[in-house]
C-alpha cells in the first residue's frame, strides 16, 4: 500500500456561499496513514523534542530521516527553540 495518494478536491457550496467565492476542500485526511502530514515525506526536517522524549521515540523520528534535536525539559522549551530556529532560517515551525 502506498503512503501517499492523490486525494479528492471537492467543492463546498455552503462555504462558497458564505465566502462569496468558490471554496474547494482538499481531503488530505483520506491519505492511507490518515494524516495530511504525509505530504512532508522526503522533505528535510528538524524535529526538536524535550529531554523527556524516550530514546525509542527519538530513534523512530530519526528513522524517517529527520534530524532530532533534544532541548529543554518540557514541550514549551522545545517548541520555543524550534520556532527560533525556523525564524532565523526563514522557515516555518509546525507544531
Amino acid at each position: 500500500m502506498p503512503l501517499h495518494i492523490a486525494t479528492p478536491l471537492l467543492a463546498s457550496p455552503a462555504l462558497s456561499a458564505a465566502a462569496g467565492r468558490d471554496v474547494w476542500l482538499k481531503l488530505e485526511a483520506v491519505q492511507p496513514p490518515g494524516s495530511f502530514k504525509i505530504r512532508g515525506v522526503g522533505l528535510p526536517m528538524t524535529v526538536v523534542v524535550p529531554q523527556t522524549t524516550s530514546a525509542h521515540a527519538r530513534q523512530a523520528i530519526a528513522q524517517y530521516g529527520a534530524e532530532v534535536v533534544v532541548h529543554g525539559r518540557a514541550w514549551d522549551e522545545a517548541r520555543t527553540l524550534a520556532q527560533l530556529q525556523a525564524w532565523h532560517a526563514g522557515l516555518h515551525a509546525l507544531p
